[in-house]
C-alpha cells in the first residue's frame, strides 16, 4: 500500500468480520491488523455503522 492515513470501508467488512464468515474473516482481519499496526484510521461510510460500533467492544480486532 501507498502512504496514508485513512482509508474509508463499506459496512459490509465489519459485518462479515463480527458474523465470522468463513470467506471472508481472514483477509478481513488481516486488512484491519495492518490498519492497527501502521496507525491508518479506519472510516465507515455509514452513519448506522458508527452508531452500532459505538456500543460495542472492538479490542478483540488487535
Amino acid at each position: 500500500m501507498i502512504d496514508f492515513e485513512r482509508v474509508y470501508i463499506d459496512t459490509s467488512p465489519l459485518i462479515y468480520y463480527l458474523e465470522h464468515s468463513s470467506l471472508y474473516m481472514d483477509k478481513i482481519k488481516e486488512f484491519f491488523s495492518m490498519c492497527l499496526k501502521s496507525h491508518i484510521q479506519i472510516s465507515f461510510n455509514c452513519f448506522c455503522t458508527v452508531i452500532e460500533l459505538s456500543e460495542i467492544n472492538l479490542t478483540f480486532l488487535v
